[in-house]
């Protein structure tokens, strides 16, 4: 796909991944790190396509879109797609309406990013390429998604990456309950657990995360220490599983 993209995300795990697999599809990319960096990035270069987060700090996704569409710039008409982690996310409503032209939901795979390029470029290739298979429900750590990353970004980085998500998850507990007491950095403290989670595809403890984050956006103190209180059951098994996934990765290298 010979398209230079302007991949706008906050989480750092998602952004390395992203990167690695738009390159990988023949995409030339630049990276914002929020949304002021988007529009200011916007400003500068024309792009084929823009990827925007949806949940970013200074601007988030719809109102740094706001921004490049009101710029009237040479990227106010480039076709700006939402990603988000959100599948129920309708960007026909408000505050979405007007400003994307698609949705690519996380975690990134090879196959979601390519489908919603290929939405815009129909005819560079088929939208199965790279698909990820059907996963076992009962695991901790999506396989599908484990070797969608080795396939896409080759063992070593894929394990770099797991490394660095099992170091997280190591701290997550604690990183959580000293945040417990203020719910704006609770939120913002889950929301960035749950996007370096879900890149691995660690589903229920992405899945608990998401919703701690709702919850204490919502001021729903007694549910969201319930939530907490879970935590530890679901990241203790989530990690050994993704200490043997990589120790599996390393022994096969």
């Amino acid at each position: 796909l010979d398209l230079r993209v302007l991949a706008a995300e906050d989480n750092p795990v998602n952004r390395r991944i992203a990167l690695n697999m738009l390159e990988g599809m023949g995409c030339t990319v630049d990276l914002a790190e929020d949304g002021e960096e988007a529009v200011e990035a916007a400003a500068l270069m024309p792009y084929d396509v823009i990827l925007m987060d949806i949940h970013m700090p200074r601007k988030d996704g719809a109102e740094a879109a706001t921004a490049i569409r009101a710029s009237g710039g040479m990227n106010a008409d480039t076709p700006i797609i939402a990603v988000t982690a959100d599948v129920m996310l309708n960007i026909t409503n408000a505050p979405y309406a007007g400003l994307f032209v698609g949705v690519v939901t996380k975690p990134y795979t090879s196959s979601t990013l390519r489908q919603g390029l290929l939405a815009l470029n129909p005819g560079h290739g088929s939208p199965a390429d790279g698909a990820v298979s059907e996963e076992n429900p009962e695991a901790q750590v999506s396989q599908p998604i484990v070797d969608d990353l080795i396939r896409q970004l080759g063992r070593n980085e894929t394990c770099e990456i797991l490394v660095d998500i099992n170091d997280e998850l190591g701290d997550l507990q604690s990183s959580l309950e000293q945040s417990k007491d203020d719910t704006a950095l609770l939120a913002k403290t889950a929301h960035k657990a749950a996007g370096s989670m879900g890149a691995a595809g660690l589903v229920a403890i992405t899945g608990l995360l998401r919703k701690i984050e709702k919850c204490a956006k919502a001021g729903d103190n007694d549910v969201t220490e319930e939530l907490l209180s879970t935590v530890g059951d679901l990241a203790g098994p989530a990690q050994l599983e993704l200490i043997k996934l990589i120790e599996d990765i390393r022994a096969h290298e």
